[in-house]
Order: C-alpha cells, then sequence, then structure tokens
C-alpha cells in the first residue's frame, strides 16, 4: 500500500500514485520490486612460470528489469492536496475515448498545437508503448510501467606475483577492474535508465469547464524520446558509463 520512504508522513501520503486520491490507495506493485534478475559468474586462473606467476580473468554478468514507474496526469484531477500535484494515474483512453476527450489549444516555445494535433501525437506515444498499449480504456496501474532490460558485464583481471623471501612466501596481486565492461567495448551498450521521482506526468490536467459543468479539459505537450533517459550516478553497480579501478595486494 505504501513503502514508508520517506521522513515526513505527509510526504508519504501526498507523493502515492492513486486514482481516487490519495485517501484511497491500493495495493500495487512496490517501488523497490526488482521482477527479474539473471546472474552469471566465470572465471578462469592460468598457471605458468613453475607456478611462480599467475592471471586470473573474471566476467559477471547481471540482466535486470528495469524499474517500475507511473504515467501520472500534471495537474490533479482529484485535487486532494492542492491542484498542481502530479500524483494522479492517468485514464488510458481508447481511440473512441480519446476522440470525445475535450483538449485545449497549446503553446510550446512559440508553437502552437491544435486540438487534433494534440491528439494525433497522444495517440501515436500510446500506441509507441507496450504498457499503455496493452491497457487502453483502463486507468492506469500504479507502477504499471518499466524502464527497459538492462545487460551489465564486469570485468576482473588479477596478475599475481609468487616470491620466496628469506624462506618465506609473499604474494603481489594487481587487479584492473572495469565496472559496465559491456559500455566500454561499445558506447551504446551497457546503459542503465533513470527516472525521477518513478513517475512521468504523460498529460495535463487542464481542469474543468466550468463549477457547473465538470468536463475535464486537457493539453498534451510532445516531447522527443522517452520519458526516461540514462542514468547518470557513477555509482559502479548502477553506472551507464564504464569505470575502472586498479588494485595492488600483499599477501604474506
Amino acid at each position: 500500500l505504501n513503502e514508508g520512504t520517506s521522513s515526513q508522513n505527509n510526504s508519504q501520503w501526498r507523493f502515492m500514485e492513486t486514482v481516487n486520491g490519495r485517501n484511497f490507495t491500493q495495493l500495487s506493485t512496490s517501488d523497490f520490486d526488482l521482477a527479474h534478475r539473471i546472474n552469471a559468474f566465470v572465471s578462469k586462473q592460468f598457471e605458468y612460470a613453475n607456478k611462480s606467476m599467475s592471471t586470473t580473468i573474471s566476467l559477471v554478468y547481471i540482466g535486470q528489469s528495469g524499474s517500475p514507474y507511473s504515467y501520472v496526469y500534471r495537474n490533479s484531477p482529484v485535487n486532494d492536496q492542492a491542484s498542481t500535484e502530479t500524483n494522479d494515474l492517468i485514464y488510458i483512453p481508447s481511440v473512441a475515448d480519446l476522440s470525445s476527450m475535450l483538449f485545449l489549444t497549446n503553446t510550446i516555445n512559440g508553437v502552437t498545437y491544435t486540438v487534433q494535433q494534440q491528439k494525433d501525437l497522444f495517440n501515436n506515444f500510446i500506441e509507441s508503448d507496450k504498457y499503455l498499449r496493452k491497457n487502453r480504456g483502463k486507468f492506469a496501474e500504479r507502477n504499471g510501467a518499466r524502464l527497459p532490460f538492462t545487460n551489465n558485464l564486469d570485468l576482473k583481471v588479477e596478475q599475481k606475483f609468487n616470491v620466496k623471501i628469506s624462506g618465506k612466501k609473499y604474494t603481489f596481486s594487481l587487479t584492473y577492474d572495469v565496472y559496465n565492461f559491456t559500455n566500454m567495448i561499445n558506447k551504446d551498450w551497457g546503459r542503465t535508465w533513470f527516472l525521477a521521482n518513478d513517475n512521468f506526468a504523460l498529460v495535463q490536467f487542464a481542469g474543468y469547464v466550468s463549477p457547473t459543468n465538470l468536463t475535464p479539459q486537457y493539453r498534451f505537450s510532445p516531447f522527443a524520446g522517452k520519458p526516461y533517459g540514462v542514468s547518470t550516478t557513477l555509482n559502479p553497480g548502477y553506472t551507464a558509463r564504464w569505470i575502472s579501478q586498479l588494485g595492488f595486494r600483499v599477501s604474506f
């Protein structure tokens, strides 16, 4: 019902994605749901020079489902917190629904989009999105959509030198780790993705026609690409770019 991740109870309440208001939450997929994960590990050691030296090459693969996210309105139809809130789950209109929806003209950066242009662009996006396309005629589910599946390969090379000094054996190890080696091979591989706040305001609720005519009005603002972008974190476990490090160890 609620992950309870915020430091304030008000934030835990107000940022929950719902259909009928935040006092009426329903069971949903958690923000922390991992879905599918594939792990693989392979390592090979090569010994030579009468076992005084060895080279070990290791590869770790992680295939991971993308994080879940929600499609919400920009501005709140329910308005149980404030009209500028963006956590109300959208209704995904069928083609027939969309034709009857009331849109207002929308001017963005000096370009005005007509009602029909917005409907066409909105419909095109729905059809291009796997989750939205399969759920037309329904309200979007909280965390119903997911970021793309990620493929990440890490590389570790370890060179060992075994040395006897005064009859005692010492092992010197030089290591080279490449996190997201996939991205080192090709700049378009090993991508990881990120979407702030685990939701995307796809369409704007522009208010009702009047206090006595509660027909909702909308605006759709076209955008390039996808709702999410390439992750910018430098955390080795999540980075979309390769990171490497050298290490040195003495064992005795």
